[in-house]
């Protein structure tokens, strides 16, 4: 799905309430509790918080370790690494693949990222990755976050990128 079929989409919808409202007097705007509907919209979306197949989003180092070597390939994800070039060659999980943030959209579109595959994001802390997850899952992915980056796989601050969580490595414990 390309950036400008999202954008056509998202004008469509707009279009259609705004032609569609239900105002019987034309002089009057319809008032409309915006805090109201996003609440609404932010409810359902975290309490159905899972990729389309129905996986947890966050996902602990553990489990990922666990996936990549119970000796089924055909079940490993496709990782994205998104941290700097400079960090994600220090250490990184064997067969990520380092993508910037902000080029994510163009691998969606040239087909770098593969629909048929579970997405694996990674980034320092799991912040920015968590980012890259939603706007995956919203495209019908199954895109998935490590849980605390790479903050929660290693103590090495040269790999993780962070001196945030100097004293405390973060284990599924806190999920």
């Amino acid at each position: 799905m390309s950036k400008r079929f999202l954008v056509l989409l998202l004008a469509l919808v707009i279009l259609s309430s705004v032609a569609c409202s239900r105002n019987k007097n034309p002089t009057e705007p319809e008032k409309i509790d915006e805090f109201g509907l996003i609440t609404k919209v932010g409810d359902t979306y975290f309490t159905n918080y899972t990729t389309p197949s129905g996986l947890g989003v966050n996902i602990g180092i553990s489990d990922v370790f666990t996936n990549l070597v119970d000796g089924n390939t055909s079940n490993d994800p496709f990782i994205i690494d998104y941290r700097s070039a400079a960090y994600f060659a220090t250490g990184h999980i064997k067969g990520a693949h380092n993508i910037a943030l902000t080029s994510l959209m163009d691998k969606v579109d040239d087909g770098t990222i593969p629909k048929d595959k579970t997405i694996l994001n990674i980034c320092y802390t799991g912040q920015s990755a968590s980012y890259a997850t939603c706007v995956l899952n919203l495209l019908r992915y199954n895109a998935q976050n490590l849980l605390f980056g790479m903050c929660g796989v290693t103590t090495d601050s040269t790999i993780r990128g962070t001196s945030k969580w100097l004293s405390q490595v973060a284990t599924d414990d806190y999920r």
